[in-house]
């Protein structure tokens, strides 16, 4: 993928956010990077310790499809919602 397509992904990606906090979160994090900060020396201890573990797991295969997460939250939701 070129720089250019790279760059056209991410807008897109963008524009189709609506969550104000992520896109605020977005902004915070492109701001760090502009000011050539490495993001990892930043991370707590336990932070970077779950990042380890979750990257471990990943390569492991030990993973579920956003799909199934989000399918899940959904009937959860569901079943909340008709409770009330």
């Amino acid at each position: 993928m070129t720089t250019s397509e790279v760059k056209n992904a991410l807008i897109l990606q963008i524009l189709q956010i609506n969550d104000q906090a992520l896109l605020e979160h977005l902004v915070e994090y492109f701001q760090h990077l502009s000011v050539n900060k490495d993001w990892w020396e930043e991370l707590t201890a336990a932070q970077k310790e779950l990042i380890q573990r979750g990257s471990e797991q990943v390569a492991r295969g030990e993973v579920v499809p956003d799909s199934v997460v989000r399918a899940k939250a959904r009937r959860m939701l569901e079943k909340v919602g008709k409770s009330s």
